[in-house]
């Protein structure tokens, strides 16, 4: 985070000493680290920017700039120096004990899903964690070992998550009941394969449905754990010790389990406690689900490293009435909160319609944004409806990270200079250019800022090969940082070949960013990448297009590529949340004319799906390969869109991704236009045979990005039918997001 910005909330001046006075030069650093693949050097100069160092302060070009000699950008950029006193604890087992100690006036607040409240001081939370261990124990629970903690209560999931950090266990949570057939379920038996039998501990309806689990696991109940008596030892870990293990979302394929240490946990808490202005009397508010690495590290754990107070909300309690978010923030006078970007959207829409609320929210320090895209406008939208109850632009605080990183290794404020970019989409895949206030919107895309790195964090932008990119261009962003990497994942060495191709300095996170002003800019993930004629489009841009129109909102549409193995491309297809069969015909046809109008795409599938069956994690992120998945095996489908009158090369356009989980996507590539078809009626339009797996895409390299070509009319095109629509296979309830 900047200085400027952390001024205006850390009043302490040893805070502002940590910013100015300790930040190395990032050129150097990168030069150290990289010396043994890179032996050129890159010729940028220095400079500081409020107290990050990095390698001059721009990469972008203004539009009509002159090309030759005057990119200006930097290869890398490092937060400041790592600051440490006695009052941070050195591991997790140490934060327990002195904030049961020393912040006697903390504790984990929990609501159940009556709304009723629960209050347990830090002292009770370490008494009842040590009579957990003692049942565990009594469960055959021996240090290292694995401990599965499957659909608890929030009242019961704590003190079992200190009972395995008090024991040397290493607890791994999966927040949903395990019913028979659910995501849950699959995830469960899915995190089980990665040990031989592990202890799952869960409440007496989670017992019921993992009888039906083969093979059968080893369960323990929780409840009945807590009437032990408490144990009188614990470890006493090393730094290097695994603390708990986070699972990936699965959203795309089988979870993998990150390893997590001691000190990467005190590091992030040292760090993420200056930066935020987290104190002993905060209040912290967080609402989704405890599996998520953002939700538990930063709500949870940096609470009790720091002695605060941290209260927890069911996330379907929240979802069922957004606004019970603004309630938690006012009832208990709350400094900190988060959300992704969907939860801004959904106060924004319900206060639209109640207007008139009696928060007092004056008290925020910060609230983040973050797994998952940030959409300026969505922020804006909250904005100007929660501005009468406190709300201010400096609280809004982008932030990226991912679990490998013990959550966010950068943080922003929306009001901070250079926050928001407007660049031309043509030059995506070149040296960036800053469009002009006069270009218009559709030749643009707009991208948030999420802040500047952490103490002791070092960010790189490389390209396809591993080498620097250019200054001023899209690359893939990797991240070193000497404590707070993931060690590696749980029996997955692909996954950690993948993770540390060059070597155990740099983690390649796979997000796809550029690095400007000290802050980086996340543009897109792999995953997010539809091969349309050779072309680049990115699956945010088609959904941010859909959501013009009337009844498609962010977080309720999804775009994805369809495998077409006779062309060796594939077709895009747009899944949106029912409105009902009128209104879904009318949405059909307008998002079609929308995609074609704005981004010159044909979307050959634009499909409803029942809001219970639109597949998202518990975060709120879109499933979109569980909807491409559904198409593919052979659900039922309407048949292709027809091609427009009139049709050109699609403009390839990237939107902004805010992801915490890992996946490089590549720069829009040159492409010859399609070739204008017949187009066929509903009735003519062949429906895609099933086939039992998505074709492999293959990696495109990143290249300049082509202006759209001039369009053409085709002498027999027919202007385009709306395509009947149908609805997907039903999808199972969501799992977890990292």
């Amino acid at each position: 985070m900047a200085a400027a910005a952390a001024l205006e909330l850390l009043p302490a001046l040893a805070v502002v000493g940590a910013f100015h006075g300790a930040a190395l030069c990032g050129a150097l650093l990168l030069l150290l680290l990289t010396a043994r693949r890179h032996h050129s050097r890159t010729g940028e100069g220095h400079s500081r920017d409020e107290g990050h160092s990095t390698v001059r302060s721009s990469t972008v070009r203004e539009e009509g700039e002159d090309t030759h000699g005057t990119s200006t950008g930097q290869a890398g950029c490092r937060g400041p120096e790592p600051e440490r006193t006695e009052d941070d604890p050195v591991d997790a087992v140490r934060a327990l004990l002195g904030a049961a100690r020393s912040a006697p006036g903390g504790a984990v607040v929990t609501v159940a899903a009556d709304g009723t409240t629960s209050s347990r001081p830090y002292p009770e939370l370490l008494d009842a964690a040590r009579r957990m261990l003692t049942g565990l124990r009594s469960h055959g629970l021996r240090p290292g070992d694995a401990v599965v903690l499957c659909g608890l209560p929030l009242a019961e999931f704590f003190p079992a998550f200190w009972a395995c950090v008090l024991g040397g266990a290493l607890p791994v949570a999966i927040a949903e009941h395990p019913a028979p057939g659910s995501p849950a379920s699959e995830r469960l038996r899915q995190a089980c394969a990665l040990w031989e039998r592990p202890l799952v501990l869960t409440d007496e309806p989670g017992a019921t449905a993992l009888a039906h689990i083969a093979p059968a696991p080893r369960v323990a109940l929780a409840k009945a754990c807590l009437d032990s008596p408490p144990a009188e030892d614990h470890v006493a870990p090393d730094p290097s010790d695994t603390a708990l293990l986070m699972l990936s979302s699965g959203s795309t394929g089988v979870p993998k389990a990150a390893r997590l240490t001691h000190a990467g946990l005190a590091d992030f808490a040292a760090s993420s406690r200056r930066i935020l202005d987290v104190r002993p009397g905060d209040t912290m508010v967080n609402w989704l689900p405890v599996d998520h690495s953002g939700a538990f590290l930063l709500y949870h754990l940096l609470a009790v490293f720091t002695g605060c107070t941290n209260v927890h909300a069911p996330t379907e309690r929240v979802l069922a009435e957004p606004l019970r978010w603004l309630d938690l923030l006012h009832e208990h006078r709350a400094q900190h909160g988060w959300a992704p970007t969907f939860a801004y959207r959904l106060v924004a829409d319900a206060l639209a319609e109640r207007p008139d609320g009696h928060w007092d929210l004056g008290g925020l320090k910060s609230l983040l944004c973050g797994g998952e895209r940030v959409v300026l406008p969505v922020l804006r939208r909250f904005l100007d409806a929660t501005a009468r109850y406190g709300v201010r632009e400096e609280h809004i605080a982008p932030v990226w990270g991912m679990a490998e990183t013990v959550t966010a290794v950068t943080y922003g404020r929306l009001d901070r200079p250079g926050t928001v970019h407007r660049l031309l989409k043509s030059s995506l895949g070149g040296d960036l250019v800053r469009a002009g206030a006069d270009t218009p919107d559709a030749d643009c895309v707009t991208f948030v800022a999420s802040g500047s790195p952490a103490h002791g964090v070092t960010l790189r932008v490389v390209d396809d090969h591993g080498d620097l990119a250019p200054p001023g261009r899209i690359g893939r962003l990797q991240v070193h940082s000497p404590a707070r990497l993931t060690p590696g994942y749980v029996n997955n060495p692909e996954a950690d070949a993948a993770a540390y191709p060059a070597g155990r300095d740099w983690l390649d996170t796979g997000d796809l960013a550029f690095l400007d002003g000290g802050q980086v800019v996340i543009t897109g993930r792999r995953k997010d990448v539809i091969i349309l004629n050779g072309l680049n489009v990115y699956c945010t841009e088609v959904e941010e297009t859909a959501t013009a129109v009337d009844g498609v909102r962010q977080g309720e549409v999804a775009a994805c590529g369809i495998p077409d193995a006779e062309r060796g491309t594939e077709e895009l297809a747009v899944f949106f949340v029912s409105r009902g069969t009128a209104e879904d015909t009318r949405i059909a046809t307008e998002v079609k004319a929308a995609l074609y109008t704005r981004l010159r795409l044909t979307a050959a599938y634009v499909l409803p799906v029942p809001a219970d069956e639109f597949p998202r994690t518990p975060a709120g992120k879109v499933r979109r390969t569980e909807l491409r998945n559904r198409l593919v095996a052979g659900a039922p489908a309407p048949a292709p869109a027809p091609a427009p009158a009139q049709t050109s090369t699609p403009a390839p356009a990237p939107a902004p991704a805010q992801t915490s989980t890992p996946a490089p996507a590549p720069a829009p590539a040159q492409a010859p236009a399609p070739t204008p078809a017949q187009a066929p009626t509903p009735a003519q339009a062949p429906t895609p045979a099933p086939a039992p797996a998505p074709a492999p895409t293959p990696t495109p390299t990143p290249a300049q990005a082509p202006a759209p070509a001039q369009a053409s009319t085709p002498a027999q095109a027919q202007a385009p039918t709306p395509a009947q629509a149908s609805t997907p296979a039903p999808a199972p309830a969501p799992t977890p997001a990292r």
